[in-house]
């Protein structure tokens, strides 16, 4: 854990790395107050309560994303895939707002420049982001401080999930539930909207060919983090005063030879939820997409990494296929809003 003093110095390090030297004054002193409101998550608040803090101190001058938000450039990281996401992600975002059009052109540009000199070229990955290495890394347009105006986000009457939960569980079962509609309309718009325009993903080192955006990174917005929240109180027997410990979200490019989807896993979690956001006529083959569930649970005191093969570990997914042959599996096909 870093002492109160380490994540001063982090804030005020992240606040000049987005606004620059000149931007002092008052403002360094508003980013320390982000930070102390944000240091309510230290001392036990909820994810959902140290954003809310976050979002009524304001951010001044420059729109410092705050302890939920600090990003850190991963200039050693990116791969075609993330290269290309962000080169289409700018696009879009010229398509959508005109006036800012010619700036995001530009940087989509510079992506595209970046992802050509370096994966068809074989430049070396500092020469390749030359135009765009003050960008690559960095919150171009965030959605982190916006305000959801939209009442309550939870559509699904979850009650009977309550009471099947308690049941699964006194009898030893793992409990596995699959509710569709679960957002309103206007909430799930909303999320994939921002989904599609906020750059705030920029985990890219996924062998697999997809692209992560974390809570922790920008992700932490008002309407998911609402989401959360309703979940909790709609939920006693399942969360109960469980607190929300991560959140991330995935997109994934289908055109590379590499892109297979996230690989067996286990998330160590209490409770998991996964909800699909993106319409069902992206998905051009129903057969395919989804999730498998395996009926297996890792023992006591498992290791993250023995769950989570990483790329150098080469026996690990011939292990964890050994280990849920002797337990039963469930597809759940895809399904928007599910």
């Amino acid at each position: 854990l870093l002492s109160s003093r380490q994540l001063v110095a982090m804030a005020l390090g992240t606040y000049f790395q987005h606004c620059g030297p000149e931007a002092g004054g008052s403002s360094v002193l508003q980013s320390m107050e982000l930070l102390r409101r944000a240091l309510l998550k230290r001392r036990g608040a909820s994810a959902r309560e140290c954003e809310s803090a976050r979002l009524e101190a304001g951010a001044g001058a420059c729109e410092l994303p705050g302890l939920q938000g600090v990003v850190t450039a991963r200039l050693g990281w990116p791969l075609r895939h993330k290269l290309a996401f962000d080169a289409d992600q700018l696009a879009y975002l010229a398509s959508k707002y005109p006036e800012e059009g010619q700036r995001f052109s530009e940087l989509a540009d510079g992506f595209v420049a970046a992802r050509r000199h370096h994966v068809d070229e074989g430049q070396d990955l500092m020469s390749s982001l030359d135009r765009v290495k003050e960008h690559y890394g960095r919150p171009v347009h965030s959605e982190t401080g916006r305000r959801w105006h939209g009442g309550s986000v939870l559509a699904a009457n979850l009650s009977e999930l309550n009471l099947q939960w308690t049941d699964q569980v006194q009898q030893g079962q793992a409990p596995i539930f699959v509710v569709d509609d679960v957002l309103t309309p206007e909430a799930l718009a909303e999320i994939r909207r921002q989904a599609l325009e906020s750059t705030v993903w920029f985990d890219g080192a996924k062998p697999n060919g997809y692209v992560g955006a974390y809570i922790h990174e920008g992700l932490g917005t008002e309407v998911l983090l609402q989401f959360a929240h309703e979940l909790s109180e709609a939920l006693p027997q399942v969360i109960g005063d469980r607190r929300l410990w991560h959140m991330w979200m995935y997109a994934y490019d289908s055109s590379g030879p590499e892109s297979q989807g996230i690989a067996m896993h286990a998330d160590f979690a209490a409770v998991n939820l996964n909800l699909w956001v993106t319409p069902n006529s992206a998905n051009l083959d129903p057969e395919t997409g989804g999730l498998v569930v395996f009926d297996r649970r890792p023992p006591d005191g498992a290791r993250f990494e023995d769950f989570n093969c990483r790329p150098s570990n080469q026996s690990c997914p011939e292990r964890l296929e050994g280990f849920v042959l002797d337990g039963g599996s469930r597809r759940i096909p895809y399904r928007q809003n599910r």
